[in-house]
């Protein structure tokens, strides 16, 4: 029995560090691509258009696929800790909710909402919206807009409409 205890502790603690050793390149790579390898509106803006920016020979597409990869990993080891631990999160459990019904309710909810969260991507359909590139558009509207003083109308020209807009004066009254 001692055996068997002191197999599983070990195995418990080796999936502990593997989670937390998987969990280090996840939070970085999840950096690297939001800070470092920026999207293409701040990346044109930063360095300027056509530039496509890498580390270590990959990009931020790649990398996002490497993220991904982890975090699976990282998410099957998980459970397999919980299952694991299962003995402990149920008596836990018990001494937290006393009551049978309320303890069931909890449970389904928590299950549900995490099977929601995990599901969720696999059954969303993206938006598919045309429109001209962004970048150009902002450009178009800094060109075409005459900056007026708070409190008066200022044009706004635009290939739309022609449209005035009133700017109100910092706190909102005129």
């Amino acid at each position: 029995m001692k055996q068997k205890w002191c197999n599983q502790s070990k195995l418990n603690l080796s999936i502990d560090i593997i989670m937390l050793l998987l969990l280090m390149p996840l939070a970085g790579i999840g950096f690297l691509i939001k800070y470092v390898l920026i999207p293409g509106i701040q990346r044109n803006e930063r360095y300027g258009a056509g530039v496509e920016l890498e580390f270590w020979g990959l990009t931020r597409h790649q990398w996002g696929s490497i993220h991904l990869i982890i975090s699976i990993v990282f998410l099957v080891l998980l459970l397999l800790h919980i299952i694991l631990h299962w003995k402990m999160i149920v008596g836990i459990f018990k001494r937290m909710i006393p009551d049978k019904a309320l303890r069931a309710i909890s449970a389904t909810l928590i299950a549900g909402a995490g099977l929601l969260m995990i599901a969720f991507p696999l059954f969303v359909k993206p938006e598919i919206v045309t429109r001209e590139s962004l970048h150009l558009n902002r450009k178009i509207r800094q060109e075409t807009l005459q900056i007026a003083p708070p409190g008066e109308i200022r044009k706004e020209v635009s290939k739309e409409a022609n449209k005035d807009v009133v700017v109100s004066p910092p706190g909102g009254t005129e």
